[in-house]
This record gives structure tokens, sequence and C-alpha cells, in this order.
């Protein structure tokens, strides 16, 4: 096998890696404030500008900036966490 497909080979424990990283991503989102929760989603899953997320939220485009990195941050924070144990 060349050293790319080695690469990206699929086996068990990447797949238990993968689905252990998507609870810690899934808990720590939970976890969100609903509005920071929301601009979260609407900006990384559906694409939404700042500026959409605000005039959504009725808040400034900002502050919607703000909510998305309080995200952001949270999700990053719980992984380190993992990282330590």
């Amino acid at each position: 096998m060349s050293d790319w497909t080695e690469e990206f080979e699929i086996n068990a424990e990447r797949i238990v890696i993968a689905r252990q990283d998507l609870a810690i991503a899934v808990k720590a989102l939970t976890e969100l404030p609903q509005r920071t929760y929301t601009a979260f989603l609407l900006h990384r899953i559906n694409g939404k500008t700042y500026a959409q997320i605000g005039e959504h939220l009725g808040i400034s485009t900002p502050r919607a900036h703000q909510l998305v990195r309080k995200a952001l941050v949270h999700v990053a924070m719980r992984f380190d966490e993992k990282d330590v144990l």
C-alpha cells in the first residue's frame, strides 16, 4: 500500500476515536446557551454570515461573531479537557 492509502485507511480505532470526538462535540454544544448554540449552527452548519445571524437573532453583527466565537472556544476547551485526562 502506498503512504497515501495507509494514511486514509479506515480502521476500528479511527472509528472509535471519531465517535468519541463527535460525542464530545455534541455534549459541548448542548451545554451552550440557546442563542449561542443557534448562532453557531447558523454559521457553521447553515453557512450564514454574521450579519445574517445578527438579523435572525435580533442582535448586532459583532455580537453574532462573539457568540460563534464563544461556542468555538467552548468546544475547543472540551477537547482540551479530553487530552488532559
